[in-house]
């Protein structure tokens, strides 16, 4: 079976699946659509606001773009829908309400002037209670990313961690007992080659410390953790997907 995609968007960035496995969520441009699982045909339709345009004070080498493409989608328990679009916005989303949502804050303390903000991902933790994102900062002279916490039904900010030697984090999970969180992106800095190198950190959510640091040979776009809680797997660039022992210290 197969669902009709809008002709001008960008293709399907983002699937999640409901925890009674009845609906599905797609994640397309501006927006997402609601689909039950048993015959594909839309339930819903959440509509992603467009971002407000912004333009760059100081040239960068790169376009920066400003899209509501939505690029994660994680289900936070029955009902709730979390959203990232490329632009930066984290929206939960109300699926018995569909045109409410709660904006989640990404807030910013001082520190180098931002040029533009990219999401890249985004997961709920086990019991429905927190949502992880990381957020991808491009500045005048580098790029650094974070991850912050919410609370999955309040939408209150509860943590945040600056990620200064990753430039790209594109891959956020929780471990199976919500003690720990997983991130995996680019690390900061050229190396051999002039090739992107992967840096994995895991987060301790409860202390907010880094308690184990893994370095992959080429930058991660993707990762899962296992039901198990032991283990870890990434997708690198190379297109290579390794499997990593979890060892918190």
């Amino acid at each position: 079976m197969s669902f009709d995609k809008p002709a001008d968007g960008p293709g399907v960035y983002a699937l999640a699946l409901s925890p009674d496995g009845k609906t599905l969520a797609v994640g397309l441009k501006a927006g997402v659509r609601l689909l039950a699982v048993a015959d594909l045909k839309p339930t819903g339709e959440l509509v992603v606001p467009k971002p407000e345009a912004a333009v760059p004070a100081t040239p960068v080498p790169r376009p920066i773009f400003f899209r509501n493409w939505v690029v994660a989608l994680a289900f936070a328990g029955e009902g709730r829908l979390v959203s990232c679009d490329r632009a930066g916005g984290y929206r939960i989303w109300d699926l018995a309400r569909p045109g409410e949502f709660i904006a989640l804050a990404y807030a910013r303390k001082t520190g180098p002037p931002e040029l533009a903000r990219e999401a890249n991902s985004v997961a709920v933790s086990p019991d429905g209670k927190t949502v992880a994102a990381t957020m991808s900062v491009q500045g005048l002279k580098a790029a650094w990313s974070t991850l912050g916490l919410w609370d999955a039904e309040t939408g209150k900010p509860i943590g945040k961690y600056g990620l200064p030697s990753m430039n790209f984090g594109n891959g956020v999970a929780f471990t199976p007992d919500g003690k720990h969180a997983v991130i995996g992106g680019e690390r900061g800095g050229r190396v051999i080659g002039d090739e992107r190198r992967g840096q994995i950190w895991v987060i301790d959510v409860e202390s907010k410390m880094i308690v184990q640091t893994v370095e992959a040979p080429s930058r991660t776009l993707s990762l899962a953790v296992a039901p198990d809680g032991k283990t870890f797997v990434t997708g690198g660039a190379d297109t290579t997907a390794l499997v990593w022992k979890l060892d918190p210290k």
